[in-house]
């Protein structure tokens, strides 16, 4: 079973794709967009029950801020190698 927080990181990184790919957004909103997808989608799973790491609001915002983060940062490495 893949855990939560690296499906919320796939979860941004692909929406990420289509907001860039559709022009929805201008490209340097992109980075916000993730963060609030994450934090979207770390508030769903613990209204379902998946355990995220954390049980109180802190936790869940960073793991939330931290898996839209890194789906940008999964984003830049083709592009900085």
């Amino acid at each position: 079973m893949v855990e939560p927080y690296i499906a919320i990181t796939i979860i941004c990184y692909g929406i990420s794709e289509v907001v860039k790919d559709t022009k929805l957004v201008s490209a340097e909103y992109i980075p916000l967009v993730s963060v609030f997808i994450g934090i979207f989608c770390s508030i769903i799973s613990l209204v379902y029950g998946f355990d995220i790491g954390g049980g109180n609001a802190i936790d869940i915002f960073a793991v939330g801020i931290s898996s839209g983060l890194a789906a940008i940062g999964i984003n830049q490495i083709p592009k900085q190698i």
